[in-house]
C-alpha cells in the first residue's frame, strides 16, 4: 500500500495498487512518484496529473534497495551493482560500482546536492562532485541502513543501536532513539522541521522536529497516539520526500 500524507495531520491519500507486488524503493520526481519492485526490479511511475500508474521503460534493477532524486532532477537507484543515475528516457550511468562483497543499501541527497550512500561494509560515503569522488562520512552509526538528505547534512538509520543519527554541517550531532519512542527504525525522510521516521515494530510513521541538538517528537501521520489505536501500517519499509532546502 502506498500512502501520501497531506498537510493536515491525520489525513492521507491512499493510491490504488500498481502492478508491483513488493514495491520497495520510493522517489519523488516533481509531482510524480516512482516505485521499484524489490523482486522484479521493475519501475513504475505514478503520474499525478493523470492519476494513473505507468510502467517505466527502464531495464530491471538487480535487487534494488533504495532510490532518491538528485539535485539535477535525475533518479538515483541503489542496487546490487552499486549506485545508478537514471534519466527519464531510461539511460543509466553507474555513479559508483559496488566492490566485491559490498552491498549498497541506501542513498540520500542533501540540500546542497551532495550524494550519500550507505554500504556494507564500507559505511557511509559522500560525494560532493556528482559521484566522481567519494569520502567517508563521520557518523556514529555502526551499521548504517537507510539514509535521507537534510538541508545541511544527512540522517542515517543505525540498525545496531536502533536509532537515527543526524549528521549536520556546523551543528551538534543529534540522535533519535528509544528515549524518543523509536523501537526499530527502518526508513527515514526529511521533514520541513526535522525528519520523519518509519518504525518496523510499532508500524508508525512519526515526525520529529529538530531544534539545534534537541529532538522533539511531533506527531504520527495518522494523528493517533499510542497505544490507544492499532498501528496504521503493517510494516513501513520506505519513505520519500522532496529534496530538502534551507539550512
Amino acid at each position: 500500500m502506498l500512502v501520501f500524507p497531506e498537510l493536515a495531520p491525520g489525513r492521507a491519500i491512499t493510491l490504488p495498487s500498481s502492478t508491483q507486488t513488493q514495491p520497495r524503493c520510493l522517489a519523488l520526481l516533481g509531482d510524480d512518484l516512482v516505485t521499484i519492485d524489490q523482486v522484479t526490479g521493475e519501475a513504475t511511475r505514478w503520474i499525478a496529473a493523470a492519476a494513473t500508474w505507468v510502467p517505466q521503460p527502464w531495464a530491471a534493477f538487480a535487487a534494488p534497495s533504495a532510490a532518491a532524486t538528485g539535485s539535477d532532477g535525475l533518479l538515483l537507484v541503489a542496487d546490487a551493482s552499486g549506485l545508478w543515475q537514471i534519466t527519464l528516457n531510461g539511460d543509466r550511468r553507474l555513479l559508483r560500482a559496488a566492490s566485491a562483497g559490498e552491498r549498497t543499501i541506501g542513498v540520500g541527497v542533501a540540500g546542497d546536492g551532495r550524494i550519500a550512500v550507505t554500504t556494507n561494509p564500507a559505511g557511509v560515503l559522500v560525494s560532493a562532485d556528482g559521484g566522481q569522488n567519494w569520502t567517508p562520512l563521520d557518523t556514529p552509526a555502526q551499521r548504517p541502513g537507510a539514509i535521507a538528505g537534510l538541508p545541511d547534512g544527512f540522517a542515517v538509520v543505525d540498525a545496531n543501536d536502533r536509532a537515527v543519527h543526524l549528521v549536520r554541517d556546523a551543528r551538534p550531532p543529534a540522535s533519535i532513539g528509544a528515549a524518543e519512542g523509536v523501537i526499530a527504525p527502518l526508513a527515514v525522510a526529511a521533514a520541513f522541521d526535522g525528519v520523519v521516521v518509519a518504525d518496523a515494530v510499532s508500524g508508525r510513521v512519526r515526525r520529529y522536529a529538530v531544534v539545534g541538538d534537541t529532538v522533539i517528537p511531533a506527531e504520527f501521520v495518522d494523528a493517533q497516539p499510542l497505544p490507544t489505536a492499532p498501528p496504521l501500517f503493517q510494516r513501513p519499509v520506505a519513505l520519500a520526500a522532496p529534496i530538502p532546502t534551507g539550512a
